[in-house]
């Protein structure tokens, strides 16, 4: 069977054996620490066809024996396969990002388009502005004449493309720039596709700008590569049907909503029903502290509370493929709210006042104060809210509701 990776230099967190699988190939990765390695690994001519990822697509086109016309203008490769004995270099990243951008309604022609970085992704987004007609190409590096200070001058900017690693995880509270100063941006796209939600695109979503992270581009680039590594005709449509596979797989179904709104019984049975790990954060709190809630409200403070809550957050928003409900005051603060998009769906249950369980909750003094939290929160729970469901009803009732708008 012939062999086929992806090489790079760090590579914990890539998808690309499981899309390569899907499309039924024999796939691994291959880490290079440097461009010694890098040579080495081109004149071993071990493999039949592999891409190649950060750092490696401008510097690995020195050692190929031909490169496609469409790299070349580019200047960068992200896919090679072995014909006649020699590699030949391609460039599916384009096709990738364009079909994604597309699948987003996000359009170029006449528009002023930032892209962040200078590497072999930035490249293909300059090309794929270029090409689409942008009226206007800024292009920010560290080093470059625009960089991360002096690019909030271009307030003209419409579109924001993100070809940088930063935000990807570990790090996903980084952010390149801030989307805020630009009060004429239309549209971001984020290459990154680890988490599902970036900062950048949290913040984009806030300000209901257009936005698309890089799943799409990831999987179709993986398409177009794997037509050249085998020389078959595979349909988008495979495309879009494993990005939305990898999406349920990776992504967390995140229960938000008013305390004693039933939200950890229907995450218990969410989760047995879906094949999830099921976390509760008031529960995970108390483990951390080794008291009941109402007792870290008595003994210290709501603040101390809330400072424990955040953390928790923060670190079960790491996991993937589980189901989280949280506190009625989880989502109320930003970071939090951050962190569980990063990789959630929110799903809002919504109960009567009247039918809330006040048994152990600190914060339930009467009902008027029921009444008062309520509308202190509705809009933050409706403005994150993917799905929003009503928890008057049987429990087998509502989780199928749930499963089915997922």
């Amino acid at each position: 069977m012939k062999k086929y990776c992806l090489i790079g230099k760090s590579l914990p967190h890539t998808m690309s054996p499981q899309i390569h699988n899907e499309f039924g190939l024999d796939y691994s990765v291959v880490e290079l620490q440097d461009e010694e390695a890098l040579r080495a690994f081109v004149l071993s001519k071990e493999y039949d066809g592999f891409n190649v990822t950060i750092p490696f697509k401008q510097t690995i086109m020195k050692y190929l024996d031909e490169i496609d016309k469409t790299a070349l203008k580019i200047g960068a490769v992200n896919t090679v396969v072995k014909s006649s004995g020699k590699y030949i270099g391609f460039n599916t990243d384009i096709g990738g990002m364009d079909f994604a951008m597309s699948l987003a309604h996000i359009k170029l022609n006449q528009k002023s388009v930032m892209i962040l970085g200078s590497g072999g992704s930035s490249k293909t987004a300059q090309y794929l502005a270029k090409r689409e007609g942008a009226k206007e190409i800024i292009v920010v590096s560290r080093s470059g004449e625009v960089n991360y200070e002096n690019c909030y001058n271009f307030q003209d900017t419409e579109i924001i493309i993100n070809a940088t690693p930063v935000g990807m995880m570990p790090h996903a509270e980084e952010m390149p720039i801030d989307v805020l100063c630009f009060q004429n941006l239309e549209a971001v796209f984020d290459s990154i596709y680890n988490p599902l939600c970036t900062r950048l695109i949290f913040e984009a979503k806030e300000r209901n700008i257009i936005s698309s992270n890089g799943l799409n581009m990831l999987v179709e680039q993986a398409r177009l590569a794997h037509d050249i590594f085998t020389g078959d005709k595979t349909n988008q449509i495979r495309t879009v049907e494993i990005a939305n596979k990898l999406q349920k797989q990776k992504q967390n179904i995140i229960l938000i909503g008013m305390a004693g709104a039933g939200k950890s019984v229907i995450g218990r049975q969410l989760a047995q029903n879906t094949g999830r790990e099921f976390f509760d954060t008031d529960t995970l709190i108390e483990q951390r502290e080794g008291v009941k809630v109402n007792q870290i409200f008595n003994k210290f403070s709501e603040k101390y509370f809330r400072d424990l809550e955040s953390d928790v957050i923060v670190e079960v928003s790491k996991k993937q493929h589980t189901v989280i409900a949280t506190g009625g005051g989880g989502i109320m603060k930003e970071q939090n709210r951050r962190a569980l998009n990063a990789n959630g769906k929110i799903v809002l249950i919504i109960r009567d006042l009247e039918l809330l369980e006040f048994r152990d909750r600190p914060l339930y003094k009467d009902f008027a104060r029921v009444q008062q939290m309520w509308e202190e929160r509705k809009n933050v729970y409706f403005s994150i809210a993917d799905i929003v469901v009503e928890n008057n009803r049987s429990l087998s009732e509502v989780v199928a509701e749930i499963m089915e708008k997922l």
